[in-house]
């Protein structure tokens, strides 16, 4: 996929992940449960871990919804 065919969202998601190699302590985890999207996200920096969670009906819905 092109990644300009990707929604803003999903590529909010790619940019994130190619900063991660610089924090060696990050978890991302994506479900889908009975139709819903669930997204959690942790990332040590510095010392200090910081998280966030969101969950929608779409992959983008629950990514606009973190915090």
């Amino acid at each position: 996929m092109k990644r300009d065919a990707l929604s803003e969202q999903e590529q909010q998601m790619l940019d994130v992940l190619h900063e991660w190699p610089e924090h060696p302590h990050a978890q991302l985890v994506i479900e889908l449960r009975d139709g819903g999207w669930e997204i959690g996200m942790t990332i040590t920096i510095n010392g200090e871990q910081h998280s966030a969670h969101g969950a929608g009906q779409s992959f983008n819905e629950a990514w606009r919804n973190m915090n």
